[in-house]
């Protein structure tokens, strides 16, 4: 749960920055560029699609992301990610032998801010970007509301929670859609999707 608002606010920061023209207006005079001509924000490492690079430049660019996500990037309205503060989750399975509506609300995550994007694989000709990602460490806190039902049997419950994850790995996968808008290109998010898996270590 952690894990998946982690990458909904990196898609985020993703997304509105290339909507930005401070960081993704592309000269007009060759179709093939999408090279910056002005000064982007600090936070924004840019880079080049000519740079054979490309997906190592990509790398940094979303671990250069780090210290200011975990402060917030006011700019763009993004909020602190540490804690990563969500006040309201529902989830809900209503189908087979076993339905369960849940509500966590007042949750509060820690250890988001200290993800590292371990390996990029980058498609720009179809606007594609795949992430792995890793965090040592989520710790997740909150209130909790479950009622369901498992065959013929009731389920109800509400209380406090408390979770902790280590060894967290993620893949997102962005698939981003190009934009004209006042003869500058832009890209957008169509959607954006994520797996993640707990590592074990062996003993």
């Amino acid at each position: 749960m952690k894990i998946v608002y982690t990458l909904i606010f990196l898609g985020f920061v993703w997304e509105s920055t290339c909507q930005d023209p401070r960081v993704l207006r592309v000269r007009q005079t060759n179709p093939g560029d999408n090279e910056p001509n002005f000064v982007t924000p600090e936070y924004i490492l840019p880079c080049s699609r000519s740079d054979p690079q490309i997906e190592v430049c990509i790398q940094k660019a979303f671990n250069h992301l780090k210290p200011y996500l975990v402060k917030g990037i006011p700019e763009l309205e993004l909020p602190p990610i540490e804690p990563l503060v969500i006040p309201q989750l529902g989830m809900e399975n209503g189908q087979g032998a076993v339905r369960v509506r849940a509500l966590f609300t007042n949750i509060t995550t820690l250890g988001s801010g200290n993800y590292t994007v371990s390996k990029v694989r980058a498609d720009l000709r179809n606007l594609r970007v795949d992430l792995q990602l890793s965090i040592p460490k989520i710790e997740i806190k909150g209130n909790y509301d479950v009622n369901g039902k498992v065959l013929l049997f009731p389920i109800q419950s509400h209380g406090d929670f408390w979770a902790l994850f280590g060894n967290v790995e993620a893949i997102a996968r962005v698939q981003g859609v190009e934009e004209l808008k006042n003869g500058v290109r832009y890209m957008s998010f169509n959607w954006l999707s994520y797996y993640y898996r707990y590592v074990f270590e062996k003993k």
